[in-house]
């Protein structure tokens, strides 16, 4: 697999957008043996496709990127942040705002009030039944960035 067919992979996962901001990077690729497939930029981990699901879990230099174009993110109220680094767990009562293009299942980025990253998170709803919820497990902290 080359590059071009992995940002095809981007695109169908985060979009054209995010395909066009990383597209022209410095991107390496490193393979292994059990199908999985790593992307660097400057020597650090940037992206890895799960070869169970063919899709990419992200990481933090990869994050940057979404904070800066507001996508794949859930933002927390600041008053909640203590509790979510405890729990590991972003519960409907935290959420002040998020994007609407993610799935269940897709990592998203989580920021705070002022857009600063404070982790990386898997969703457990789409975007759209997060709008119908009161209450409930929205998603669950994978790493803290703060």
């Amino acid at each position: 697999m080359n590059l071009e067919e992995l940002l095809d992979i981007v695109e169908f996962q985060f979009g054209k957008e995010i395909r066009k901001r990383i597209e022209n990077l410095d991107l390496k690729i490193k393979r292994f043996r059990s199908r999985k497939i790593e992307i660097y930029l400057n020597n650090n981990l940037f992206l890895y496709l799960n070869p169970k699901f063919f899709l990419f879990s992200i990481n933090i230099e990869f994050a940057k990127i979404l904070v800066e174009t507001k996508k794949f993110y859930i933002k927390v109220k600041n008053e909640f942040i203590n509790d979510i680094k405890k729990t590991k767990n972003i519960i409907r009562k935290n959420i002040l705002e998020y994007s609407k293009d993610f799935r269940n299942g897709d990592d998203i980025i989580v920021i705070d009030e002022n857009n600063n990253l404070i982790g990386i998170a898997k969703a457990k709803f789409n975007y759209n039944e997060i709008e119908n919820s009161t209450y409930g497990l929205i998603a669950k902290i994978k790493k803290f960035y703060l």
